[in-house]
Order: structure tokens, then C-alpha cells, then sequence
């Protein structure tokens, strides 16, 4: 058997895999599924935040940020020229979520360096705006003076920014519904 010929057999078992996961009672799964097979996952209604578990709920809304910001890019890639460029569209709350869980990737990742070299002046501004909205001022406040070793000081009460995110979510609950 050819490589190509084992290739197409391997994608076809990853797509039927695939579409099984996105018949899934579990909607984290599903809606993963969903969206590696380019289809558009369920809506993040209001009903549909409160009965996410506390355990899934920034993961979930993370999720559909994503998807929400390829699918706006592809149905106008001329409009955006990328996906980021659809970010300043996201009310402040989204953003905040969206760019203190990028961030905090980086810092788990030991890629914080990285970070402060790429980041533009938006994203810095967006990631400092999201850390005072959730009222994580200190956070913040290291992150404009990139004072290195205190911000991953900060981050490393990792259990405790994830509760402040979820109390801050479910009391905003709205802000977060999604098509």
C-alpha cells in the first residue's frame, strides 16, 4: 500500500472518529469534534453557561472564543486578514478570558520571554484591561512593569485565579453567551 493510500485511510478513520466525539453526551468533547470537522458547535446560551460544571466552564467558553474567531475569519478572510484581527469585536469580557488564558499558557509553557517579544501593544493592553476587569490588579501590574519573576509568582496560585475567573464569569453570565 502507497503512502498516499495509507494517509487517506488514516484521515478517514480520524474523520469517523471524529463525527462519533461529536455525537458525544459529553459537550466538551462534542463541540471539539464539532469544530475539527468545521462544523459550528452548539450555542453558548444562557441556559447552556449555568448548567456547565464549574470544572469545564472556561474551557468551554475558551473554545467557542476560538471558533467564534476562525469562523468570523473565514467567511471574511479579506476583512480580517487574520483570525486576530476579529478580536477587537468581542465584548471585554470575552477578551479578558480569551487573553489571560493565552497568557497564562505562555507562562505555563516557560514561554513567557516569548510572549513579551511578540506581543503587540494591543494584546498587552487587552491582557492588563483583562487582569483589572477580573480584579487581579497585582497581576496586572506586573505584567506592565514585565516584572518576570513576580508575575509567574502570581500565576502560580493557579487554583485561586480559576475560582476569581469562574465567580467573575457566572456573575456575568450574559456577557458570555455565543452563536
Amino acid at each position: 500500500m502507497d503512502k498516499s493510500k495509507k494517509k487517506e485511510i488514516l484521515n478517514k478513520y480520524k474523520k469517523d472518529e471524529l463525527e462519533k466525539l461529536s455525537q458525544s453526551d459529553n459537550k466538551i468533547l462534542s463541540d471539539f469534534a464539532k469544530n475539527k470537522l468545521g462544523l459550528k458547535s452548539d450555542r453558548l446560551s444562557l441556559e447552556r453557561l449555568k448548567n456547565i460544571p464549574d470544572d469545564k466552564l472556561i474551557a468551554t467558553i475558551t473554545e467557542k472564543i476560538n471558533e467564534v474567531l476562525e469562523t468570523r475569519y473565514k467567511n471574511e478572510p479579506k476583512k480580517y486578514k487574520n483570525a486576530d484581527n476579529v478580536i477587537p469585536e468581542l465584548n471585554e469580557s470575552l477578551r479578558a478570558i480569551h487573553f489571560t488564558c493565552n497568557f497564562e499558557m505562555y507562562v505555563v509553557m516557560g514561554d513567557n520571554d516569548k510572549f513579551f517579544t511578540g506581543a503587540t501593544s494591543f494584546e498587552l493592553t487587552e491582557l492588563i484591561n483583562g487582569y483589572r476587569l477580573l480584579r487581579l490588579e497585582k497581576i496586572a501590574d506586573k505584567i506592565y512593569l514585565r516584572t518576570i519573576d513576580d508575575i509567574e509568582k502570581e500565576l502560580s496560585e493557579q487554583e485561586k485565579i480559576k475560582r476569581i475567573k469562574i465567580e467573575y464569569i457566572r456573575g456575568h453570565l450574559k456577557e458570555f453567551e455565543l452563536n
